[in-house]
């Protein structure tokens, strides 16, 4: 398994033991709303903490410019670009392209990650 599977095999899993649990527990109702009350805020503070930092820090923008600034073949480097090359329609890599704006491959990025998380 290649590390950034981790995230989708950590939200696999947890939905997985919260079927369990009710199944095995099915006395207590408000098990199944707590775990949805759980995720729900695990959402919401995490995306407001990332949106935060990128609005007083520029903390995704900063990132892809360390990212473009790092060798091609670095690990995390190739990683963000294949997150992001579906992600656009046209299959340029925007990443590694730099006429684009850093704050572009930040944009496409957090959406993406949105777009994940909703899944």
């Amino acid at each position: 398994m290649e590390w950034f599977a981790v995230p989708s095999f950590a939200t696999w899993t947890g939905a997985a033991f919260s079927f369990f649990m009710a199944y095995t527990y099915p006395e207590q109702p408000f098990y199944l709303l707590l775990v949805a009350v759980w995720w729900r805020l695990s959402y919401n503070l995490g995306l407001g903490y990332l949106l935060k930092q990128q609005s007083s820090n520029g903390y995704l923008t900063s990132l892809v410019t360390t990212l473009r600034d790092k060798p091609r073949g670095s690990i995390l480097r190739q990683a963000m670009s294949a997150m992001l090359l579906p992600s656009v329609m046209s299959g340029q890599d925007i990443l590694n392209d730099k006429t684009i704006p850093p704050s572009f491959p930040a944009w496409v990025g957090m959406i993406s990650f949105v777009n994940f998380v909703e899944r």
